[in-house]
């Protein structure tokens, strides 16, 4: 189901992509490790304030392979969960302003089909291959150092069939951690 783990790459283009509204970097066919480079050479290191912020995720689309064989009730079930709005607080430190982790677990096998941020947005598609599938996630949107809003569409093919989502995802900062708080 898409939730927090679905959406992380996403929160992570953005973490590099929260910069002044100067710099821009625009590559295609590009790894995670390359695009950050870029975005350092070309002064458009993260900004992104460091503090508590609140994500929202509210999914637009989905479509899940085997639904469709599934009882009405339960494949709504599904689906109704799936799109249930859902908002995230986390503390956002320093330290994972300077370091954004673009991929997860297997950042060195994704690629940036294109990767472009200038002047306040951003423009993002990334594939990543996994076994038996691939997963592709097209990104555009807006941002600043306090706030950010996207719209997400995720492809992810696999030996089940492909599964969909559309998402708007929005955060904003909303004050300082307190101490300990994660």
């Amino acid at each position: 189901m898409p939730r927090l783990t679905t959406f992380a790459p996403l929160i992570a283009v953005l973490a590099l992509a929260a910069c002044n509204q100067g710099p821009s970097v625009s590559l295609t066919n590009a790894s995670p490790e390359e695009v950050a480079a870029k975005s350092k050479e070309a002064g458009a290191a993260p900004q992104m304030k460091p503090g508590k912020w609140e994500t929202k995720i509210e999914v637009l689309e989905f479509e899940m392979p085997g639904t469709d064989s599934m009882p009405k009730q339960l494949a709504a079930q599904i689906k109704e969960r799936a799109m249930k709005p859902t908002t995230i607080s986390s503390c956002m430190t320093e330290e994972d302003v300077k370091r954004p982790n673009f991929g997860g677990k297997d950042e060195s096998k994704c690629k940036f089909d294109k990767y472009e941020m200038s002047n306040g947005k951003i423009e993002a598609v990334m594939s990543c291959p996994g076994e038996g599938g691939e997963m592709k996630m097209v990104t555009n949107g807006s941002f600043e150092a306090e706030t950010f809003a996207v719209e997400q569409a995720m492809d992810v093919s696999g030996p089940m069939g492909k599964m969909h989502t559309r998402a708007r995802v929005s955060g904003k900062r909303v004050g300082d951690c307190k101490p300990g708080e994660k």
